[in-house]
């Protein structure tokens, strides 16, 4: 289980996923209203998204540059149709 992190005066909660499945009504509002308002107004900012080019035979590159640069503040897209 992984443990809550403080830095500053800044904790950050973890919440398994499993606890959305348990609660409904916790995972109505965190999907239907906080997340929606939270992007509107830039409280959430999702990783920036870098396209690798080739679909699935890209992910050797994806990989490759994983492993030489690391991955931060990033999400690796490839498209699978390609």
């Amino acid at each position: 289980m992984v443990k809550d992190v403080t830095h500053s005066n800044v904790t950050v909660k973890f919440v398994e996923s499993f606890v959305l499945l348990n609660n409904k009504e916790f995972g109505g509002w965190l999907f239907g209203e906080y997340i929606p308002k939270a992007l509107e107004h830039g409280t959430l900012v999702p990783n920036k998204v870098k396209l690798v080019d080739g679909g699935l035979g890209g992910i050797q590159d994806a990989l490759d540059a994983y492993a030489e640069h690391g991955v931060s503040g990033e999400k690796i897209v490839l498209r699978v149709t390609e």
